[in-house]
């Protein structure tokens, strides 16, 4: 049976941390947006905020176009983020509401399967908070950003990691001018991290 869980506890507030704008509100580039849960609740946590989302799963873009519409500002992108951009496949899960993967190994499937066009990560617009669920392909997404150099671009980054192997190399990758806010952890294999840039971090 699917469940409505993931998107409950995005609204509920995982994604929570102590970030506050002063001025211009926020640029978020939402990676991975399912079907808007994200945007519905940092709208209200961050008023007036801007959004970039990209989801690549027809059917979760659809009810992604109506939830984001309560939102002041969204750009909305039917297509997924990988480092090379072109095409991939992706497997349809069993655990949460809209669940697609590339990690058929990991998750249960139903054995349903598509074939996504996806852009390449160095393309994507600037932004101040970079969110990313993308069910794997977190870690690749990062890595693209840093080769291009955007690696000092975000106050915050908000991950979904998929693997424990993941959240480690992102650790390492982001340890240099990031630090961790929070997590929340679902498991072993699934959690989300929250990172914010060192330089925002107000010394006691």
């Amino acid at each position: 049976m699917r469940t409505f869980d993931h998107c409950e506890d995005v609204l509920k507030g995982i994604y929570d941390m102590p970030l506050e704008f002063s001025g211009k509100p926020p640029v978020i580039l939402d990676i991975g947006a399912n079907v808007g849960a994200f945007v519905m609740w940092a709208g209200k946590r961050w008023p007036g905020s801007k959004f970039i989302c990209y989801e690549p799963v027809p059917s979760n873009f659809a009810q992604l176009v109506q939830n984001a519409a309560s939102s002041d500002s969204c750009e909305l992108f039917n297509v997924g983020v990988r480092m090379c951009g072109g095409q991939m496949q992706i497997a349809e899960g069993v655990n949460n509401c809209g669940e697609w993967t590339t990690q058929t190994g990991v998750n249960k499937m139903t054995g349903v399967t598509m074939t996504v066009p996806c852009i390449r990560a160095k393309d994507l617009p600037h932004g101040n908070v970079l969110k990313i669920d993308t069910e794997g392909c977190e870690l690749e997404i990062l890595n693209a950003l840093w080769d291009a150099g955007r690696d000092t671009e975000f106050c915050a980054i908000m991950v979904e990691w998929h693997r424990e192997s993941d959240r480690l190399e992102i650790d390492q990758l982001l340890k240099a001018n990031y630090q961790m806010a929070g997590a929340y952890c679902e498991g072993p294999e699934r959690g989300v991290a929250k990172y914010v840039f060192r330089n925002l971090v107000k010394k006691i």
